[in-house]
């Protein structure tokens, strides 16, 4: 399989990846934006706290880890940096979904704070 790179290169050069490059390229990119968004918010909540600005609540440590996180799956083809935990079609791998769905139901159903 390409790379993530490779993929994306190719769909904007003007062609059509496969279903299976575009369905793991999906995946992927799912997983990093889960991976950005728990970065702002760790930063968000370290800084509502005062937290001192050290590792994961330092800004620049969230930026060097999300270039080297993007760098890596992009040199990547999209299946192989999921790894084997992260294919839905494994019985593990959808024990672990049903689980998050119904952590995110919870959190959905909470009322909304602001602050």
């Amino acid at each position: 399989m390409k790379t993530m790179s490779d993929i994306i290169d190719f769909a904007q050069d003007g062609n059509m990846p496969t279903h299976e490059e575009c369905y793991w390229a999906m995946l992927a990119l799912n997983a990093l934006g889960t991976f950005h968004t728990r970065s702002i918010m760790r930063l968000a909540e370290a800084e509502r706290e005062g937290k001192k600005p050290i590792l994961t609540n330092s800004a620049v440590h969230q930026a060097e880890q999300h270039f080297l996180r993007l760098k890596t799956a992009y040199q990547t083809a999209p299946k192989d940096w999921l790894g084997p935990e992260h294919d839905p079609s494994t019985p593990e791998c959808q024990k672990w979904r049903k689980m998050s769905k119904g952590i995110l139901q919870h959190v959905i159903q909470q009322p909304a704070n602001p602050s």
